[in-house]
C-alpha cells in the first residue's frame, strides 16, 4: 500500500509499504527489496513491515518487490514476488499535459463575446485528473463538465470583465497527485475577444 491519497498509486515522496506474516520465527529481519531498492524492515515475529520512499529515478508502473528470509534453522523460504490478497500499487512520477485547448464563444461569431455571451474552453488531458481540472475565464471561476479525457470549461460574461482578448489558466493534477504546468494558452489559432461597450455615432448633420 501507498500513503498516497489513493494507497493503489504512488508518486515520488510517496511512502510505499509491505505487510507481511511469517509461519516461523526467522534467523534474522527479512531482505526485502521494493522496486529494486533496499527497504526499511518493521515489526518482529510474526509481523513485519518494509518500506521505501520513491524518487525521482525509480521506474514507473506496477511496483515489484522481494521478500527472502530464513527460519530460525537457516532453512531459506522460496523468495516471495506476489501479494496474497492481489493488492499493488501503480508509480507515476509523470505530470500530466494538455495535448489540445481551444476556446470560443457563443456569440454567432465564435471569436467575439458580448455580455450574457457564455466563453468555453474544450481542453484534452494526457491522463486521468484528480477530482477537476481548475479553470479561470478572465479570472473568474469556470464551470467544467466532462470526463477523462474530455473536458469544457464555460463562463458567462458580465458587464465589469475586462474587454479585449479573453485570458484564461487551467490547473490540474493527475490521480497520483503530480501536477501538470499551468496552461494559459490554446494549442490552435481560436481566441476570443470580449465587448461591452455600445457603439455610438458621430457627429450627424
Amino acid at each position: 500500500a501507498s500513503n498516497n491519497t489513493d494507497a493503489t498509486l504512488a508518486r515520488a515522496g510517496d511512502i510505499v509499504t509491505l505487510s507481511f506474516t511469517v509461519s516461523e520465527v526467522l534467523a534474522a529481519n527479512p531482505v526485502v527489496t521494493i522496486s529494486g531498492n533496499a527497504a526499511t524492515i518493521g515489526g518482529s515475529f510474526p509481523n513485519y513491515t518494509a518500506s521505501y520512499t520513491f524518487g525521482g529515478a525509480d521506474t514507473e508502473g506496477v511496483i515489484p518487490y522481494t521478500i527472502d528470509f530464513s527460519d530460525s534453522a537457516t532453512n531459506a523460504a522460496s523468495q516471495i514476488t506476489a501479494t496474497t490478497n492481489a493488492s499493488q500499487v501503480i508509480f507515476d512520477k509523470t505530470a500530466p499535459t494538455l495535448t489540445s485547448v481551444s476556446i470560443y464563444s457563443d456569440n454567432s461569431n465564435t471569436a467575439l463575446a458580448r455580455v450574457g455571451d457564455t466563453v468555453s474552453i474544450d481542453f484534452t488531458v494526457s491522463e486521468t485528473v484528480s477530482g477537476s481540472a481548475t479553470v479561470l475565464i478572465d479570472g473568474n471561476a469556470a464551470s467544467v463538465i466532462g470526463s477523462h479525457p474530455n473536458y469544457t470549461a464555460s463562463y458567462t460574461m458580465n458587464g465589469g470583465d475586462t474587454e479585449g482578448v479573453t485570458t484564461f489558466t487551467i490547473d490540474f493534477t493527475d490521480s497520483s497527485g503530480n501536477a501538470g504546468t499551468q496552461v494559459t494558452a490554446v494549442t490552435d489559432a481560436s481566441t476570443v475577444s470580449f465587448d461591452e461597450t455600445m457603439p455610438s455615432a458621430g457627429s450627424i448633420g
